[in-house]
């Protein structure tokens, strides 16, 4: 599939590489999303079977997500958390951050799921009240956007792979300082040019 070019108010594709102008690529739907019909006779991509579970759709794991996400961070009720996953580090970890940020609030800006698969983007807001990582309640405001994948099988999510942006929160609540950072990087350079 070729990129997107905006021109005026109309939309043109360009060619792929090895493709020329006016022909039709040959791409493919498959389980990690668009291939190259040619790459996939070739091997390159291989489907996973473990992808492909019985009884479950992808719809389903969406739910599944979405509860854990309401159940622990906008509802902040931890009593039902284990009917949606199995992992009590993840549970573990809702429940220090609601802790450390009782008023957090969490806005679910992007979605996707394939497979066993949930992929989640997150902006969010909340106040430091709590202890946090060692840091005493600061009542500082903070601001930031998360990344998560989750796997889900049998209707829970058994694990979880999250991406806060640390630097933004932990800077926000007054644990580390971008401008001691960068001073401390300067005197680096100017000592070893």
């Amino acid at each position: 599939m070729g990129h997107d070019c905006f021109h005026g108010s109309a939309v043109r594709r360009r060619p792929r590489c090895g493709q020329t102008a006016g022909s039709t690529p040959h791409l493919r739907r498959g389980t990690h999303g668009w291939s190259h019909g040619l790459a996939r006779r070739s091997g390159r991509f291989r489907e996973r079977p473990e992808l492909r579970l019985a009884g479950m759709t992808t719809q389903d794991e969406r739910d599944v997500v979405r509860r854990y996400l309401d159940a622990a961070f906008v509802r902040k009720d931890f009593v039902g958390l284990d009917d949606l996953t199995s992992s009590e580090g993840l549970k573990t970890a809702a429940r220090g951050f609601v802790a450390a940020f009782p008023d957090l609030e969490m806005t679910f800006e992007h979605e996707i799921a394939e497979g066993d698969l949930v992929a989640v983007r997150v902006s969010a807001t909340g106040t430091h009240l709590g202890n946090f990582r060692g840091y005493p309640p600061s009542g500082k405001k903070w601001q930031a956007t998360a990344s998560a994948w989750y796997q889900v099988a049998d209707g829970k999510i058994v694990k979880a792979w999250i991406n806060w942006d640390w630097l933004a929160i932990m800077e926000a609540i007054g644990a580390v300082s971008w401008n001691e950072a960068a001073k401390e990087v300067a005197a680096t350079v100017k000592r070893h040019p």
